[in-house]
């Protein structure tokens, strides 16, 4: 894992398999850490591993029957219930510096011919 000094942690990240129903997520370590955020305040780990892991190595199921799992990967993502999802820790944050709408961490909604797993009605932002 990289440190927040380093160059890599200023690369923004393309979540495992998110170009299947959106065009990425941008996603900035340096952001999160010069804000305070500590690395093990997202990256957890499993007692059977000794570093830590991206997200999809153990939240790897991607299927519509995981999207309710909170070990799935969809709510590792997405979870409004766990601080350590992007979702959840933003809720959480009372002031408008953490993104709060599904637009504005998902790039290219202008894109009509993108499909998404969310009903659209209720996930409009």
């Amino acid at each position: 894992m990289s440190s927040p000094n380093d160059d890599s942690s200023k690369d923004f990240i393309t979540p495992y398999n998110s170009t299947n129903f959106h065009d990425g997520v941008s996603f900035s370590h340096q952001e999160h850490a010069e804000e305070g955020i500590d690395c093990f305040t997202c990256h957890h780990t499993d007692q059977n591993k000794e570093e830590i892991q991206a997200c999809r190595t153990c939240h790897n199921d991607t299927s519509e029957q995981a999207i309710n799992d909170p070990e799935g990967y969809y709510q590792a993502w997405h979870s409004k219930t766990s601080k350590q999802s992007c979702v959840g820790c933003h809720q959480t944050v009372k002031d408008d510096i953490a993104p709060k709408t599904c637009k504005s961490c998902h790039l290219g909604h202008e894109r009509e011919d993108r499909h998404s797993r969310h009903d659209d009605r209720k996930y409009r932002s």
